[in-house]
């Protein structure tokens, strides 16, 4: 009474609360004291659920094979952190792709409104590169080459690749290239390399289809060009020949290869070794190369020569060493030889050598002899009428020939690198 603030014995716990919720009974009492009376009653309270502020932000992505997730914030009344109820999973996504309405939502509880929306969220394919790897050089082997590997990488992407080839066969510069097409996470790309195919090697063999051969005998020599690998070569085989005994060389021809084999045939080959080569000149595949035989050309040996004996000594000296000439004489000596058509040979040079070689003393001999020349000669001279060489061996006065009852034995040698021996007695 009187306006007394009585609020003191006023008890309102009973209407306390903080969550949200209805609370129809709500109880309250007043205690009187000494001078009041006591009283109770009951009130209907309510607390809304409050709205909590949410922002959830879309993420543009590029693929790198991880999961993302839409990244956001839920914030509650004085500035209270809710993101544990803020569901995001709906907006997960590991593969590319435009995702237009991702969900997400809010627990809002006791004490907040439940809330849920969408997000705009994408993840773009990621960008792939091919890769050709090859060596710098492979040889020519008559097949496709196929020396190179692909593979093509990216974000979660390692894989090997096909390959295809162009010009790898031949020589030259070839082509090695690979595509990726794309796929669901990964743009397509290309790759290419270029390679070199080199010359293979090449041996080239030489052969005679007669060694030795008889001066102006008609000789062929066979040619194989082999190939390092695998091939045939073709091209041209040039046959030269050189003879260092009588210091001449020359061309002998060229042929062209057929299988790999190159043949010539020739007749001109002079006499005594001349090493006969082969050059091959190499074709877009293969490089040069050469081999080389020794061919023997002799003087025709054994059988008749212009009518009498070949590659011998000839009358008045009998073949077998039993001619015995008067000491002062001059003895005839006579030989001739031929091609392989038994044409006798008279250029200069067929002597290259002549000379007394051994002596043995023969007392018990007679002189059977009774041809002889009165022309002494300082050499070996042609006789075109005769067709044949002649020396008229003086033993008049000789150094060498001056023992009678003694049996000489001479060496004619010869161009071809031959030599005929015989010998006679002087008595």
């Amino acid at each position: 009474m009187g306006g007394v603030d009585l609020s003191a014995g006023l008890t309102l716990t009973g209407t306390t609360h903080n969550n949200a919720g209805d609370y129809p009974s709500d109880s309250w009492n007043f205690a009187g004291g000494t001078n009041y009376n006591d009283a109770s009653g009951a009130l209907h309270d309510a607390i809304a659920k409050a709205t909590a502020t949410i922002n959830v932000t879309a993420y543009t992505a590029i693929y790198d094979s991880n999961a993302h997730t839409a990244t956001g914030t839920a914030t509650g009344v004085g500035g209270a952190n809710l993101a544990g109820q803020l569901m995001l999973s709906g907006t997960t996504h590991t593969n590319a792709g435009d995702y237009p309405s991702d969900s997400w939502s809010f627990a809002g509880g006791t004490n907040y409104n439940d809330a849920s929306g969408t997000v705009h969220n994408s993840i773009a394919q990621a960008s792939s590169a091919t890769t050709v790897t090859c060596p710098t050089n492979v040889t020519y082997n008559a097949t496709a080459q196929t020396p190179c590997t692909a593979s093509v990488t990216g974000a979660g992407l390692n894989q090997v690749l096909p390959i295809t080839y162009s010009n790898n066969t031949n020589v030259g510069t070839a082509m090695a290239s690979a595509s990726f097409a794309g796929d669901s996470n990964h743009t397509g790309s290309n790759g290419s390399k270029a390679f070199t195919i080199t010359k293979a090697s090449s041996t080239t063999a030489v052969v005679s289809s007669a060694n030795p051969s008889t001066l102006n005998q008609s000789v062929t020599f066979t040619t194989t060009v082999s190939p390092q690998y695998a091939g045939t070569p073709t091209g041209t085989v040039t046959f030269t020949y050189s003879n260092s005994v009588l210091s001449v060389s020359g061309t002998l021809g060229t042929a062209s290869l057929s299988g790999g084999q190159a043949t010539l045939t020739t007749s001109s080959l002079p006499v005594n070794a001349n090493t006969v080569t082969a050059t091959y000149s190499g074709d877009g595949n293969f490089t040069g190369s050469n081999g080389s035989t020794t061919q023997n050309v002799t003087y025709k040996t054994g059988g008749l020569c212009v009518g009498d004996v070949g590659h011998a000594i000839r009358q008045p000296i009998n073949s077998d060493g039993s001619s015995v000439f008067k000491m002062g004489s001059t003895v005839p000596t006579k030989f001739a030889v031929c091609d392989v058509s038994g044409i006798s040979i008279g250029t200069p040079g067929v002597v290259v050598g002549y000379g007394l070689v051994a002596a043995a003393s023969s007392p018990a001999i007679t002189v059977d002899e009774d041809v002889y020349s009165t022309t002494p000669d300082a050499a070996f001279r042609w006789d075109p009428t005769g067709q044949q060489w002649i020396f008229n061996q003086s033993t008049k006065n000789n150094g060498s020939l001056n023992k009678t009852g003694t049996t000489y034995f001479f060496a004619i040698n010869l161009k071809d690198g031959s030599s005929i021996f015989f010998h006679y007695g002087l008595k």
